[in-house]
């Protein structure tokens, strides 16, 4: 609320140290503080969104229509080539993940693994996508 104050753990600093707060982003949406600051966390977090969005579509476009070999493959291809266009997070930890699973025995644990995944990047999209736009 306006005017309460918080205290927050930090790293350990030096003794005399102090921290000077310049935004802050709540979890409404909410934002305060140096605009351009603020304008820098929206950024990022909209990139972090739509690299989420095009590993999540991914998934959607191959999995239902492949399996076992044939859709690590078909992914792998899709997330090289993005890691190329959005060398991001999301992007290169698909690509990692889906040439983890390539080492799996079976179709079926490959495929559950997959869908796992898919299922994990697809609730991270959501929140990315929730918490990517400032709220007045």
């Amino acid at each position: 609320m306006p005017g309460q104050s918080r205290q927050m753990p930090i790293d350990a600093q030096p003794d005399g140290a102090t921290v000077e707060v310049i935004a802050a982003v709540l979890d409404d949406g909410t934002a305060m503080g140096d605009e351009e600051v603020l304008g820098e966390i929206f950024a990022k977090r909209a990139r972090e969104r739509d690299a989420l969005k095009a590993v999540a579509d991914a998934f959607k476009e191959v999995l239902p229509a492949r399996h076992g070999a044939e859709a690590l493959a078909a992914l792998k291809q899709r997330f090289t080539a993005l890691v190329q266009r959005d060398d991001s997070i999301p992007c290169h930890a698909a690509l990692d993940a889906v040439q983890t699973f390539e080492r799996q025995g079976s179709p079926e644990q490959i495929d559950h693994s997959l869908q796992t995944y898919a299922d994990f990047v697809a609730r991270q999209y959501a929140l990315a996508a929730k918490h990517s736009q400032r709220k007045s």
